[in-house]
């Protein structure tokens, strides 16, 4: 309240001033002419008449500057409505919230603002512009190239801030496609080159040849049009490179089978192959000249042709293990007949035998694989089942052997049983059966087994038949053969600290107590005081005597007749040098015939008849003895 009122006596007080300083001017100008006139000499008349004019001059005079004053007003308004109505149009087409003028300021302050806002639109305006044409010309650009639309913009003179920022996603989203595009056709362009020098082809139509023109990288139409017509003319020329190397590799085989069958030299084979590697229709032709010449010798050579193709029939019958029948079953193998249908025929039926056998090639490396482990498991069981093994084994065989049984063991059950699996679904896709030389391989591994087992138990039957021969014979002659395990011959004898047992007494060393046993002389075996301890003094004998082998003692009567007489007689002599020498020569032939045997194998060692004769008159022992083996003895 307190400012109003001082600016309402400001200018109250401004007004005063005014209004004073006309009134000052006005009266000394007054003076200053009154003066004048009084000098001049004028009449009153003269005088009002001038005064009067003075003041229409004054009023005149303010009357125009009121005038001058209400027209720079009035032109001041004018523009504040024009610079407001710019203001207007330049927001609504800029995009920007409506101007709002300043109603306080004064005329000219407002117009100076609002001409200042005009120019910085029109600049806004401008700059907008000048983007919007270098964009739009960026954008027509990619988009002649990707034979894409440009952007559809909708907008009166000017474009918005949203719109120039969506015209600079679509520059980006061109760019990366242009990219990506150019890749691609880099790629494509790359490969048909290629493909062109490898078919040996040049581009012919206008398409392809702006394609290796020079400025293609710059002026080619990367439309998606042109890379499906890339795509296509690559997977094109792609065909036609498979069906040449397709035919090259089918040309190779067809010369390759040729030259074997020709039987053409390493060294030709080699200049030819190293003359045409390239997979180009040059060497197709090459191929196709070479295969031309060889036909021609091949039918001058019809007859080796088709003895070549039975032995490859022949090698792979083998391989598929075909019966005699099976064979057969291919008639012109069998004709003396040498001409193009016969030949055409082996070659079907190589090729047919090839086909199956390559088919099927895991079934036969697993049937190759167990038919030669089951001949290994049945010379190793074969072998095994012979007990001499044991008396000649060296440096752990038998530790080996049991390594071998157990590999059979683990292995074979494995391969038989992917091949069982294999064979089963082999046979429910083919409905027929997968036949071994005319036999279900299946009921092949089946009779196997069933023929091993019926083996065994032959061998088991066999061995009880003869342990109850041998049986009867003990019961019969009272002998029972030796439980230990018989010493090949020539292992020398222990002769080191006595066991528990009663030391019994061999061939090869003397003794005190030096006794000759025989089961074909003695019943029953019995213990004699002192025949456990051994008299000191004695040397071994240092001369062997000869080991008779023998698995069955045949008796002698006259021998068990003789030891019954001594075990009677009471008193022993000395037999005189001639009986002693008889009876040594008798002893030694009834011995060796009564320790030999065909079925069992088993080593004795036989004294002299000295010794026999000094056991006998030995006051410690009541018999004397021989060992039939080096570790096992029979006394009395």
């Amino acid at each position: 309240m307190g400012d109003a009122v001082e600016d309402l006596s400001r200018e109250v007080t401004n007004k005063i001033d005014s209004v004073s300083k006309v009134i000052d001017v006005c009266k000394k100008g007054k003076e200053i002419l009154e003066s004048i006139w009084k000098e001049i000499g004028l009449n009153e008349e003269q005088k009002l008449m001038r005064n009067e004019r003075f003041f229409d001059l004054i009023a005149n005079l303010v009357n125009d500057m009121v005038t001058e004053e209400k027209d720079l007003k009035s032109q001041i308004e004018q523009r504040v409505v024009d610079f407001t109505s710019k203001i207007n149009v330049l927001t609504e087409e800029l995009g920007l919230p409506k101007f709002q003028v300043n109603t306080e300021l004064s005329l000219i302050v407002t117009e100076t603002e609002l001409r200042s806002k005009v120019d910085a639109l029109n600049k806004e305006k401008h700059e907008r512009l000048k983007i919007l044409t270098a964009k739009r010309s960026e954008e027509m650009k990619m988009c002649q190239r990707l034979a894409l639309e440009q952007l559809e913009m909708n907008f009166v003179g000017c474009p918005t801030t949203q719109q120039l920022n969506e015209l600079t996603q679509n520059i980006k989203f061109l760019e990366a496609e242009t990219e990506k595009r150019f890749a691609l056709f880099k790629k494509h362009q790359k490969a048909i080159r290629q493909l062109w020098t490898e078919l040996e082809v040049d581009p012919y139509t206008d398409f392809e040849i702006s394609l290796c023109s020079e400025e293609a990288d710059h002026d080619f139409c990367l439309s998606s049009e042109n890379l499906e017509k890339l795509k296509s003319l690559e997977s094109q020329l792609e065909a036609d490179h498979r069906q040449l190397v397709g035919e090259i590799s089918g040309l190779r085989a067809k010369v390759k089978a040729l030259w074997d069958r020709l039987e053409v030299v390493e060294d030709e084979r080699k200049k030819f192959s190293n003359q045409h590697v390239d997979m180009c229709p040059k060497t197709a032709n090459a191929l196709k000249n070479e295969l031309a010449r060889l036909e021609e010798l091949k039918r001058k050579h019809m007859e080796k042709f088709v003895v070549n193709l039975r032995k490859e029939l022949d090698s792979l019958w083998d391989k598929c293990y075909y019966s005699v029948e099976q064979r057969h079953d291919f008639a012109p193998y069998y004709q003396d007949v040498y001409d193009d249908e016969a030949l055409a025929l082996h070659e079907h039926q190589v090729q047919i035998m090839n086909n199956f056998y390559n088919e099927n090639k895991k079934i036969y490396k697993l049937i190759e694989k167990r038919e030669a482990s089951w001949q290994n498991k049945m010379d190793f069981e074969n072998k095994s089942s012979n007990s001499d093994r044991l008396f000649t084994a060296r440096g752990g065989a038998l530790l080996k052997e049991a390594k071998i049984r157990a590999a059979f063991e683990k292995g074979l059950p494995k391969i038989e049983e992917e091949l069982k699996k294999l064979l089963k679904d082999w046979e429910k896709d083919s409905e027929t059966f997968f036949l071994y030389d005319g036999t279900r391989y299946l009921d092949r591994i089946v009779s196997q087994h069933a023929e091993w087992e019926e083996l065994k138990e032959k061998k088991k039957q066999e061995r009880n038949r003869v342990k109850l021969e041998n049986t009867k014979q003990e019961m019969v002659f009272g002998s029972k053969p030796s439980a230990t395990k018989r010493k090949a011959i020539g292992t020398p004898l222990r002769t080191g600290t006595p066991s528990r047992s009663p030391k019994r007494g061999r061939l090869d060393a003397t003794h005190n107590n030096t006794r000759f046993v025989h089961s074909s002389i003695v019943n029953t075996p019995r213990k004699t005081p002192g025949s456990e301890k051994r008299t000191p003094g004695l040397k071994q004998v240092k001369n062997k005597s000869k080991i008779v082998a023998s698995s069955t003692k045949r008796r002698s009567n006259r021998l068990r007749q003789a030891r019954a007489n001594q075990r009677n007689n009471v008193t022993y002599h000395h037999p005189s040098p001639a009986k002693r020498k008889l009876m040594e020569s008798k002893t030694t032939i009834v011995l060796r015939d009564s320790l030999v045997n065909k079925e069992n194998s088993q080593a004795a060692n036989v004294g002299s008849y000295q010794e026999f004769s000094i056991g006998i008159k030995s006051p410690n022992c009541r018999s004397s003895f021989v060992t039939r083996s080096p570790t096992a003895s029979f006394h009395i």
